[in-house]
């Protein structure tokens, strides 16, 4: 929003959403953020938040006052955003801290493969994360039409079980990519790791 008069006071309600009541009950608020200089990180609307679930679905009601320039723009989300570039970033960064084959750390091994691509062309990454212990020279087999990129698929490993963890399959869920990236900063805390 843009052109609000300084000092106003505009409430808003949300309708028609699917029964987040759980969530609202333990505090969830929406969050906001003003740009481009007033507030640049994402926080939590200041005010208390009502809901009631209706026959339509769930109402979330919540005021907020304009402190700022009319010609800031104030943006509002279901809660704080995570852009699929912060995820490639992620995944970037353990990349270059690990290298592609774990080859930068004595304990973790790391590979970062391509495993598709989606219908707008954008990767779909697998991370490959682990200890070294129980490291073999054997790659992964390749996987018809799968791995467009090619090159190396990551080591196998002996007598160890494998966890598949999946997040953000659609849009709108950046709570799970949030945690997701906590499960790889916890994994790749080189004090977890049992060589």
């Amino acid at each position: 929003m843009t052109g609000i008069k300084k000092g106003e006071l505009i409430t808003f309600s949300i309708r028609n959403m699917g029964n987040q009541t759980k969530l609202y009950k333990v505090g969830l608020k929406p969050v906001f953020r003003v740009l481009p200089n007033n507030q640049k990180a994402w926080k939590r609307v200041p005010s208390n938040i009502s809901y009631e679930m209706l026959n339509d679905g769930l109402t979330v009601t919540w005021s907020m006052k304009f402190d700022w320039d009319p010609s800031e723009e104030c943006f509002f989300a279901w809660t704080f955003p995570s852009s699929f570039r912060e995820s490639l970033d992620k995944s970037l960064s353990l990349q270059q801290k690990y290298g592609n084959d774990g080859s930068k750390s004595k304990s973790i091994y790391f590979k970062r493969e391509i495993l598709t691509y989606s219908y707008e062309k954008r990767p779909v990454e697998m991370l490959t994360l682990s200890s070294k212990l129980g490291l073999t020279d054997e790659r992964e087999a390749y996987i018809p039409n799968l791995f467009p990129e090619g090159g190396s698929r990551p080591y196998k490993f002996k007598d160890k079980k494998i966890i598949f963890l999946s997040s953000r399959v659609h849009p709108g869920e950046t709570p799970a990519q949030h945690v997701l990236h906590g499960i790889l900063n916890f994994l790749t805390n080189e004090s977890n790791v049992q060589a």
